[in-house]
C-alpha cells in the first residue's frame, strides 16, 4: 500500500495452524491494514486444505472438518455458492 495499490485481498490457507489461529490472525491483519493505511481489504479469501489425488488431509493434524468451516463461512452468500450449496 505504500507503494500505491489501494485495493488489496487477504487471505490464509486453512489447515497449516489451528483454525481460530489462522482466523485470529487475518483479523489483526486486517485491523492493521485498517489502522496503518486508512482502508481494510477489499476481500478476504478463505481457502482450506482439502483431500485431492496427492493430498492427504491425514497428513494434516489442523485440517478444519466441513461442519466447522460451513458454519463459519456459510453466512456469506458468496461462500454457498462457491461449494453449491
Amino acid at each position: 500500500m505504500t507503494g500505491g495499490i489501494d485495493d488489496v485481498g487477504i487471505g490464509v490457507l486453512f489447515g497449516l495452524e489451528t483454525y481460530r489461529y489462522d482466523f485470529i490472525g487475518l483479523l489483526m491483519h486486517a485491523e492493521h491494514l485498517e489502522a496503518r493505511f486508512g482502508v481494510g481489504p477489499h476481500t478476504i479469501s478463505v481457502p482450506r486444505l482439502c483431500p485431492a489425488d496427492d493430498i492427504d488431509t491425514a497428513d494434516f493434524k489442523n485440517c478444519v472438518p466441513d461442519e466447522i468451516f460451513h458454519k463459519n463461512c456459510g453466512g456469506a452468500p458468496y461462500c454457498r455458492t462457491l461449494y453449491g450449496e
